[in-house]
């Protein structure tokens, strides 16, 4: 209802046009009509007279010429004297002397008039009245003549031109207008009206019609308009008030502000009300770094008339802001260019962006440069250097046995100890050089420029030396040592990724040497390396392939060479290098956790090549095969239980040989995953000992039941004076704690003797017998009865 009465009152005006224009033509139809019955009326009035009279003026002609007293004639016969016929406008009679109907000349056919007192037409008088006549006889057609006479008639007298007249008898011709033509005449000419009326009226109609559907169309989209227009004002304003900025124009080239939204009090620290006010330029607004860049983006812009995006930084005071400047350049009607934009604050976002792109080149642990940092400002030096190829020098340092102090303090202390570990390399470490860290204890500094080898040399030197103090942490009183590996550009390499590895394999060539030092990377590290990598992937090959295999060293008594067991010792009998020795691939076993799948090999085969042969021999030698500490698991415990099930192996008869230094890795976990073997029955032995920290408390703690004397002792035991009072003190020292003992390195007959004098239960080495395979081991060992001696 509303929306129809909002269209009435729409359209109103309309109506009231057309309206009036009908009733005009209404009006013109009125005064028409009145008109032609006015002209109607007067006509009919004219004709009553006319013919009022000329029945007179002819009746007394007739009267006169038939000699008769218009007084002797009664009432009832005058129709009789005077005899007519309507035809359309016109009617024509002819007279005679005597009252009777000669003849009619008549456009319509004769026989449509015979009947006409019932007389015969013997003939057509026209063209005798005409020839005769002395003036031409005329009739009035349709409308001729009415306009300006009321009536055509004419009244002459004419001869007879027949033979049936007798003698010369006058005619009389009247030509009068019927009454009944003249109503006629008004009804069609009122008809014709009334048609052009309606007519009128339909073209008025249609024409309003098409003209309000044009303008109710026009309306709609008019409203539409204005609903569009609306809401795009309330987006508009809903934007400019929910977004940390506002809308501009400036002219250019002089930039002078012409106008702004709200908003402006957050972009530009002012009110919209104080620019209309006062003449600013939007350049009185801009960072003085960031001006020269903006006014070139704009005239960049304004050659290609094209829209234009970019951030720069506003002040006002002593703030300053991060703002998104988005808009573009158009000409005004008088053709100057105009800066139509949008600024939005971004500052927040801009913030967040250097937070994430700090976070992303920063170590979170010592904010140090992190890896990805170090990669790029090396590959940008590189690249910025390629001619010229300034030198520079990488130092890679890793703490060594950090992961020691890591596992046994926890990680919160190694984090700890990481981070006093990077405050002493920020003040060892001259601003000029980057210093980052690359993870876990891995750090590393680009020094730039050095002048010669021995600046790289003092740096080293005096690296080592701060990080050899001792840390305090808590209660804790901490002692690390570095090893650090140095890689020269250009020398070494000129790709970055080169210089890495190179400073890698220095690095590692240095924990070779035992530590606390710095190696210059040599093109011989490089071979070495390369075939380490070649070692590496064979040595998968190999597990895959099962090209392992276990020789067999006796273990004997001192006294009478008795056979107590031996040590598995794993060989690889390599395709095409042949037998390679564990000393090439156990360190890389180790270090890639390949040791895992080749101990538990080497478990499994030892136990049950014993296990064979003390059931079918009836001995009871005890396998003693060795176990690296990474092998150490809950997994390791469960697989011990499986293969003595699995061979039905006596846990007596098994001994597992495990490495003083690499129980020190995780001690406290090592030690617990020991016992819950030993609960098995199983014993251990301590290789190498004498060789790594062999702490009286380490001992009591490890759950042993043999020590193995390092051959570096037995060598030189028969002429140094120490390594004899060193081998004495372990035997006095094993004996007390009842613990069983082997001697390692046996070479000679003067070292067995000592070691039997000196009480040393058993011995192993090359003056016995070498390693041996499996089935010699077996010939010449278990099948016969148990050697009592080789002599």
């Amino acid at each position: 209802m509303h929306s129809f009465l909002s269209r009435s009152k729409s359209t109103k005006p309309l109506i009231n046009r057309y309206l009036t224009i009908w009733l005009l033509s209404c009006a013109v139809l009125i005064f028409h009509l009145m008109g032609l019955w006015s002209d109607t009326k007067a006509l009919i009035n004219d004709e009553f007279e006319r013919q009022q009279r000329s029945y007179f003026q002819t009746l007394e002609q007739q009267l006169v010429l038939s000699h008769t007293p218009l007084s002797s004639l009664s009432t009832q016969e005058y129709p009789g004297l005077i005899r007519t016929r309507l035809y359309q406008n016109l009617s024509l009679t002819l007279y005679s002397t005597d009252g009777y109907l000669m003849d009619l000349d008549h456009p319509e056919k004769a026989a449509d008039l015979s009947h006409l007192l019932g007389e015969e037409v013997p003939l057509r008088v026209l063209s005798s009245l005409q020839q005769h006549a002395n003036t031409p006889l005329h009739y009035s057609d349709k409308n001729d003549n009415l306009n300006n006479q009321a009536v055509y008639r004419r009244i002459m007298s004419v001869s007879a031109a027949n033979d049936q007249v007798a003698g010369s008898q006058e005619l009389l011709i009247e030509v009068a207008l019927p009454i009944t033509d003249v109503y006629q005449r008004f009804a069609r000419s009122s008809i014709a009206g009334v048609v052009l009326w309606l007519l009128t009226s339909l073209a008025i109609y249609f024409s309003f019609y098409r003209e309000r559907s044009n303008h109710l169309k026009l309306l709609t989209k008019e409203k539409v308009f204005i609903k569009s227009l609306k809401k795009s004002e309330s987006t508009t304003s809903l934007f400019l008030n929910n977004i940390s900025g506002c809308a501009y124009q400036a002219d250019y080239p002089s930039y002078k502000l012409k106008f702004v939204t709200q908003g402006s009090e957050h972009i530009f620290s002012l009110p919209a009300d104080d620019f209309a006010l006062h003449h600013y330029s939007l350049l009185d607004f801009l960072h003085e770094d960031d001006k020269d860049n903006v006014i070139r983006q704009i005239e960049k812009h304004v050659k290609e008339q094209s829209s234009f995006e970019f951030v720069c930084r506003l002040t006002q005071g002593n703030k300053s802001r991060w703002a998104m400047n988005k808009g573009q350049i158009t000409t005004s009607k008088n053709g100057n260019l105009i800066i139509e934009g949008l600024l939005v604050d971004i500052t927040d976002q801009k913030l967040s962006q250097q937070q994430v792109e700090y976070l992303a080149t920063r170590d979170p642990l010592t904010e140090l440069a992190n890896r990805y940092c170090f990669n790029d400002e090396m590959i940008s030096h590189i690249n910025r250097d390629t001619q010229h190829q300034q030198p520079f020098a990488l130092l890679l340092i890793d703490l060594d046995r950090f992961k020691t102090i890591n596992e046994s303090l926890g990680h919160q202390v190694g984090d700890r100890l990481i981070r006093l570990v990077s405050e002493r390399l920020k003040k060892a470490v001259n601003e000029k050089h980057l210093l980052a860290r690359l993870g876990g204890d891995e750090f590393i500094i680009m020094m730039n420029n050095p002048g010669e080898s021995q600046d790289i040399i003092v740096l080293a030197h005096h690296i080592r030396d701060i990080l050899a103090q001792t840390f305090q942490l808590d209660y804790y009183k901490l002692s690390t040592t570095c090893s650090i590996g140095i890689s020269l550009y250009p020398d070494n390499a000129t790709e970055s990724n080169e210089l890495m590895q190179h400073a890698d394999t220095a690095m590692y060539k240095a924990k070779e040497k035992g530590g606390n030092c710095y190696q210059f990377f040599s093109n011989d590290m490089n071979h070495q390396a390369k075939e380490r990598l070649i070692l590496e992937n064979e040595l998968r090959k190999a597990i895959k392939l099962g090209q392992f295999e276990l020789h067999y060293q006796p273990q004997v008594t001192t006294e009478s060479n008795v056979l107590l067991g031996a040590e598995a010792l794993i060989r690889w009998n390599h395709p095409e290098r042949g037998m390679i020795s564990p000393v090439d691939f156990i360190p890389i076993a180790e270090e890639t956790g390949m040791i895992k799948e080749i101990g538990d090999w080497a478990l499994d085969q030892a136990c049950s090549v014993f296990s064979r042969w003390n059931k079918q021999f009836g001995l009871n030698l005890i396998i003693s095969v060795n176990v690296s500490a990474r092998q150490l698991s809950e997994q390791f415990v469960t697989r011990v239980k499986n293969t003595l099930d699995k061979y039905q192996f006596p846990a007596e008869q098994l001994e597992l040989e495990i490495t003083e230094s690499l129980l020190m890795d995780n001690l406290n976990e090592n030690i617990r995953l020991m016992q819950k073997i030993n609960e098995l029955g199983v014993d251990f032995a301590m290789d190498d000992f004498g060789t790594g920290y062999s702490s009286l408390s380490y001992l009591k703690q490890f759950p042993l039941g043999k020590l193995k004397i390092d051959r570096s002792f037995i060598n030189d035991i028969t002429s140094d004076a120490d390594d004899e009072a060193i081998v004495r003190a372990i035997i006095a020292m094993v004996n007390t704690l009842k613990l069983k003992l082997v001697a390692e390195g046996v070479e000679n007959d003067q070292q067995l003797s000592m070691l039997s004098e000196m009480n040393c239960y058993s011995y192993q080495g090359y003056y016995f017998s070498r390693p041996l395979p499996e089935k010699e081991f077996q010939q010449r060992y278990v099948m016969g009865d148990n050697i009592q001696s080789i002599f």
